[in-house]
């Protein structure tokens, strides 16, 4: 998907294009008056195609984006212009489009688990790693999918990490979740922020880009890695990679739904006994147990399975179906701190070294706090609606109070007693009058 821009790109100056920080034309505050000042003011404008790319008026189509601006601007609170976006995303389908259905991965790698759209949490998390994909020759960072819905600022999580695929395609590989598809994006959120922010354009165009995310990989020929977990049909990493055309919606039965969808079985006594049984919570897919991973991973020469798809109260989950003693045969790693703003559960990472790739280190975050994030109001709503059901609610109350003083008339010489009841237009008649006379 190549862009064309026809308008006359912004343009930047030789420094500008060779720094790692922008100077942003900010939002004015011309009369001082910001409540909260601490917080930055947003910039004023969307960045363009030669902010993004500052190498495009040189390089065209094969210049590459620089993935600092764009932090630096949307950690605050800014946008990219609608093209520059949507050549992100043709700029990434082309890598991912020549990716296998399971990429073999080698080095030191950090394995990321569910993010669902919590921008500053990722942003947070991942400015401990990405100076190592510049700085340290075979680093590299692999996500499990689950990059979308839920959190409010799914858009930017995207864009940050198509920035970073597109630089590092080699150091940087997104499998694919059960949220990347239009049934969850469509049931969820990712689609209305898509709409909302941009327009449905941008948002089929993302679906395309799903389609083409990877199923699964391995990790330094021990770990074996994939968003859900294995299924009843998958007997070898050959059946994926030779049975499934991932390029489509994922299927609600089969092999591929299965990669997505299921889960391990929880009790140690169930799984060891238990191959496959109904995942009755996700209403798809399977449980599976210890036998078939087992036979799986022995197959393969692998050591463990490395999976996200569930929240973990330590960011992650270690299943010792064999006993305490033993290399656990699956765990679980969650990458989205304080989930949904509610479950106050911690981050993990995944963590394997080429020096030692047997030693797995976990490594566990925190909320962000170190940047500072714009205040969101719920499912993202502006200050004009959220502020509705409040107006409403004092309209009624002054009505009331004004119904009340003056639908009874008292007659002076009854000594205060009741004579009649206004009727309700003449009633209605002075409420409006007052209205009129305490709105001028």
């Amino acid at each position: 998907m190549d862009i064309d821009f026809d308008e006359t790109p912004d343009l930047l100056t030789a420094s500008q294009m060779q720094s790692d920080h922008f100077v942003f034309d900010r939002l004015p505050d011309p009369l001082g008056d910001r409540v909260v000042k601490e917080v930055p003011l947003p910039p004023h404008r969307p960045l363009g195609v030669t902010q993004v790319y500052p190498q495009y008026l040189q390089y065209g189509n094969h210049a590459k984006p620089n993935y600092k601006i764009v932090r630096e601007c949307l950690v605050l609170d800014g946008t990219l212009e609608k093209k520059v976006l949507l050549k992100l995303i043709g700029d990434c389908l082309k890598v991912t489009a020549k990716e296998p259905n399971v990429v073999p991965r080698t080095g030191t790698v950090a394995i990321i688990g569910d993010v669902h759209g919590q921008f500053f949490d990722l942003v947070s998390m991942l400015d401990e790693f990405t100076p190592k994909l510049e700085g340290e020759s075979g680093f590299g960072l692999l996500f499990l999918g689950d990059y979308v819905d839920r959190g409010i600022q799914s858009v930017e999580v995207m864009a940050y990490l198509m920035c970073l695929k597109i630089l590092f395609p080699k150091q940087v590989t997104l499998l694919r979740g059960n949220h990347e598809s239009r049934s969850m994006t469509s049931y969820f959120t990712f689609r209305q922020e898509c709409v909302e922010k941009y327009d449905v354009e941008v948002y089929d165009a993302m679906m395309e880009l799903f389609d083409s995310l990877p199923l699964m990989a391995t990790v330094n020929e021990l770990y074996l890695c994939v968003h859900g977990g294995i299924s009843p049909e998958m007997f070898s990493l050959d059946d994926v990679n030779t049975k499934i055309n991932r390029f489509m919606e994922p299927p609600n039965v089969g092999l591929f739904c299965d990669l997505l969808w299921s889960d391990p079985i929880a009790e140690s006594d169930v799984a060891a006994v238990t191959d496959y049984q109904r995942n009755e919570a996700r209403d798809c897919s399977f449980l599976f147990g210890l036998r078939p991973l087992k036979n799986l991973l022995r197959k393969e020469r692998l050591l463990t399975l490395i999976r996200a798809h569930e929240v973990q109260q330590d960011g992650f989950n270690m299943y010792m179906w064999e006993g305490q003693e033993n290399f656990p045969l699956a765990i679980t790693i969650f990458s989205a701190p304080n989930y949904c703003g509610t479950y106050a559960n911690r981050a993990a990472v995944a963590i394997s070294n080429i020096a030692d790739p047997e030693q797995l280190k976990i490594q566990q975050f925190d909320p962000s706090q170190d940047l500072a994030k714009p205040y969101q109001l719920p499912n993202d709503m502006d200050v004009l609606h959220w502020s509705v059901p409040f107006l409403c609610d004092c309209i009624s109350k002054m009505f009331y109070a004004l119904l009340s003083q003056h639908n009874e008339i008292y007659d002076a010489d009854a000594e205060g007693q009741r004579l009649h009841e206004k009727p309700t237009e003449e009633v209605a008649a002075e409420v409006n009058l007052l209205l009129k006379r305490r709105l001028s």
